[in-house]
């Protein structure tokens, strides 16, 4: 379960990626009924269950997981940098996640 203020347009996309395997159900909380005020002030729950093949689709998907979410990084601490937004982590190196092992339920 995630708890946001960032709206299902920009949210969603993270639970759908091709390494994970979720059924996902959007809820929207709002502590007002005034239209003016409701996008600012809702809240999405954002409530995911595993699928069965999830590890199966995990362990098939990782190394190209971890690939494809570093480029990400990379590509936002250059946006940032290029932009004068500045970067906590600038300089320093990351370390690449070990490598998990994930059993199928067949095993």
């Amino acid at each position: 379960m995630a708890i946001s203020y960032g709206n299902p347009e920009s949210r969603e996309f993270h639970f759908y990626r091709e390494f994970l395997s979720f059924d996902l159900k959007t809820y929207s909380l709002s502590e007002t009924d005034s239209t003016e005020d409701k996008e600012d002030k809702t809240h999405y729950v954002y409530a995911c269950v595993k699928n069965e093949d999830a590890d199966d689709v995990c362990a098939k998907y990782y190394d190209y997981a971890i690939e494809k979410l570093q480029a990400e990084a990379t590509q936002e601490r250059l946006y940032a940098q290029e932009h004068g937004l500045g970067d906590s982590d600038e300089g320093e190196e990351r370390k690449k996640p070990e490598k998990r092992k994930y059993r199928s339920k067949s095993e």
